[in-house]
């Protein structure tokens, strides 16, 4: 059994391993090689499955609901559910987090976004809904045409709550 090694040369030391906590190139680069968010792009920009197998949005572009790979594992053995997007979604937005990119759910104008980061409400108020462990749903408060591609930004990858919060 030989051992095989990968080098990927980053360019500096991450400052965070915490997608709800960086800013930088380096940071992201370990983010996306450590998770993988709904949809992913291909080297030429062109939206991929990411977690999500599929996506659909009502005609008003105001709701988008994604259906997650049941396949898709945490390290552990996990599945990665529809529960974890809701829990990252919400913390990212959670005055407690202190966010940088918490702003960026208000961008996808996620109904109560805003108003969560502003401290007026709170994250459990989020416009965002596990129906069942592989529905992931989004509800926006105008129409978001271009939601999916928003979707791939390293601040709304997934994170299991259990380890967050150990």
């Amino acid at each position: 059994d030989e051992k095989q090694h990968i080098v990927i040369n980053n360019g500096a030391e991450p400052q965070s391993f915490d997608p709800h906590k960086t800013e930088g190139v380096p940071e992201s680069n370990v983010a996306y090689q450590l998770l993988e968010g709904l949809v992913t792009s291909d080297s030429e920009g062109k939206l991929q499955p990411g977690a999500a197998e599929s996506w659909e949005n009502t005609p008003d572009f105001k709701t988008w609901t994604f259906h997650l790979r049941k396949d898709a594992k945490w390290s552990n053995g996990d599945p990665v559910t529809a529960h974890d997007f809701v829990f990252a979604w919400r913390r990212l937005v959670d005055p407690a987090t202190a966010a940088p990119y918490a702003s960026y759910l208000s961008y996808l104008q996620v109904e109560n976004a805003q108003d969560i980061i502003d401290g007026k409400k709170k994250p459990a108020e989020l416009g965002v809904e596990a129906k069942d462990d592989y529905t992931f749903v989004v509800h926006a408060t105008n129409p978001v045409p271009y939601a999916v591609s928003l979707t791939t930004h390293q601040s709304l990858l997934p994170l299991p709550q259990k380890v967050v919060e150990k």
